[in-house]
C-alpha cells in the first residue's frame, strides 16, 4: 500500500502530462516546419495557443470534456461538440505517459533520476509518435534531448559524463555510417537522419556501453512488428526505426542490468 499510492498519483500525473503530449504530437510538427521556413506563419507559441479544439470541427473542447482517459471512455471514443470519432492515438499517449511515470517511479524512486527519465520518456513518445504519423524526428526535440542527458550525466545522474560524450558521438556515427554505407554500396539509405541523432540522444543518457543492446532490441522489436504487418497485410512498406529506437532506449534506461546480464561484454 505504501507503494501503491504513490505509483497511482504518478500514473494520474502521467496521464495528464500524456494530455499535454498529445497537443504537441498535433502542434510541434507545424512549429518544426515554420522553424526553418521564413514565411511560415506559425510560432513556438501554437503549442500553447489556441487552447485544445476539435481537430475534426475545430471548435474549443470544454475543460469537462478534456479529462484524460475519462473523457474518452465517457464520450465513448466519439467528440462531443460533433460527433465524430476521436482517434485512438490520444487515449493510447495518456495511457503511455501514466505508464512512463508510473514505470520512472517504481524503478528510480521518489528521486531527481525518476523526474528526468519521465522527462526521458516522455520527450520519446512526443518524438516517436510524430515519426510513426509523418517519418521525421523533429530536431526541436531531438537535439535538446541529446544536450538533456548530457547535462544530467554531468552529475552522474545515470552514467559518468566521460561514457555519455563517448555514447552521443558513437551513437550518432555508428547510424550515420550504416546511413552513408547502405546509400554507396545498396543505392538506398537505410536510415534517415533523424534516427542517427536519436541514437546519439541516446548514448548521451545511457552512455557508450548500451548502444549495441538498445540496437539489437530495436532492430528485434522493428523485425517482428514488419514480420506481423506483412501478415497482416497493413502499413507502409516505409519503416520508421525511431519508434523502436525509443522504446529500446527507455526499456535500457529503467531496467539497464537486463543488458549487463545479456551482453556483459558490451
Amino acid at each position: 500500500m505504501e507503494t501503491l499510492l504513490p505509483a497511482l498519483a504518478f500514473g494520474v500525473l502521467g496521464c495528464i502530462v500524456g494530455s499535454m503530449l498529445n497537443v504537441l504530437i498535433y502542434r510541434l510538427p507545424s512549429v518544426a516546419v515554420a522553424a526553418i521556413r521564413p514565411n511560415a506563419t506559425q510560432s513556438i507559441f501554437y503549442l500553447a495557443w489556441p487552447l485544445s479544439f476539435c481537430p475534426a470541427c475545430s471548435q474549443p473542447i470544454k475543460p469537462w470534456h478534456n479529462v484524460p482517459v475519462l473523457s474518452f471512455l465517457l464520450l465513448q471514443g466519439k467528440s462531443a461538440c460533433c460527433g465524430k470519432a476521436i482517434p485512438w492515438r490520444y487515449l493510447l499517449v495518456e495511457l503511455a505517459g501514466g505508464l512512463v511515470a508510473v514505470v520512472c517511479f517504481m524503478r528510480f524512486g521518489l528521486s531527481a533520476q525518476a523526474f528526468f527519465a519521465c522527462v526521458f520518456g516522455w520527450t520519446l513518445l512526443v518524438a516517436c509518435a510524430i515519426d510513426l504519423r509523418s517519418y521525421v524526428l523533429p530536431d526541436i526535440l531531438v537535439q535538446p534531448l541529446l544536450w538533456l542527458g548530457l547535462l544530467v550525466n554531468m552529475a552522474g545522474l545515470y552514467v559518468p559524463l566521460p561514457d555519455a560524450v563517448l555514447g552521443a558521438a558513437g551513437g550518432f556515427l555508428a547510424l550515420f555510417a550504416l546511413s552513408e554505407g547502405s546509400a554507396i554500396f545498396l543505392r538506398k539509405r537505410m536510415m534517415g537522419a533523424g534516427d542517427s541523432k536519436l541514437l546519439a540522444a541516446l548514448g548521451a543518457w545511457l552512455g557508450w556501453q548500451e548502444l549495441l543492446g538498445v540496437l539489437l532490441l530495436a532492430a528485434a522489436t522493428a523485425a517482428v512488428a514488419g514480420v506481423a504487418a506483412r501478415l497482416l497485410r497493413r502499413g507502409s512498406s516505409i519503416i520508421a526505426f525511431g519508434p523502436y529506437l525509443g522504446l529500446a532506449g527507455f526499456a535500457v534506461l529503467v531496467y539497464d542490468f537486463f543488458f549487463d546480464r545479456i551482453w556483459p561484454w558490451a
